[in-house]
């Protein structure tokens, strides 16, 4: 049997992008602490982390990073070598989402991670995402805990728009667009701080079903 594709980001490692980063059928690791997921526009970790400069060049002609810089982070189902349908995953810890349109995306009906989710994110912070930063899809599983949701979201996203099942515990969720979307049954949020997400039409707290 082919082995499962794995993206693994280490402690502290630096991920710059300009498009979109699709995990498909795969697994998203970035566990160890400290890594960011950022514009190659932004340069507020290069001199702490070691990072080479990455603009002005060819690709980011300038050092302005912007909310949507970025497009994010799927998770999707995908084939392996073997013509096998796998459910993509992803683990998160201590990790930094800046400047992207929807940081974070789960659509996958993955259950192999600890609690049954196919997407665990812990002690991480979203910020400056021009959408949500969090999307998670019908039929997926999320746990999301002690994690912090600042200026996402622009006038209209949610900071956290679940449309599947999100557990979402002891997080700060302050001045995003919204907070948070529960269109899903089965999402649920307890412990948490949310205020001033105050977008158009928008809420701390909205849900569309029975939770």
């Amino acid at each position: 049997m082919a082995p499962d594709k794995t993206l693994t980001v280490g402690l502290n490692d630096v991920v710059k992008a300009s498009g979109s980063i699709s995990v498909n059928g795969g697994h998203l690791i970035a566990s160890a602490g400290g890594a960011v997921f950022t514009s190659l526009k932004d340069t507020a970790f290069d001199t702490s982390k070691n990072v080479a400069v990455t603009c002005p060049s060819s690709v980011a002609s300038t050092c302005t990073a912007a909310p949507g810089d970025w497009t994010g982070i799927t998770l999707n189902a995908g084939l392996n070598s073997s013509g096998i349908t796998k459910q993509g995953d992803g683990s998160i810890s201590g990790a930094i989402f800046r400047y992207a349109s929807y940081a974070l995306t789960h659509n996958t009906t993955s259950t192999a991670l600890p609690g049954n989710v196919g997407l665990a994110v812990s002690g991480s912070t979203f910020a400056f995402n021009s959408a949500s930063a969090i999307s998670v899809g019908y039929g997926a599983n999320a746990r999301i805990t002690t994690t912090n949701f600042t200026n996402n979201g622009g006038t209209s996203s949610y900071a956290i728009n679940s449309s599947g099942s999100a557990a979402v515990d002891c997080s700060l969720i302050h001045d995003n667009g919204g907070g948070l979307y529960s269109g899903g049954a089965g999402t649920s949020i307890a412990g948490s701080d949310l205020s001033g997400n105050s977008g158009t039409n928008r809420y701390d707290l909205y849900s569309s079903v029975s939770t």
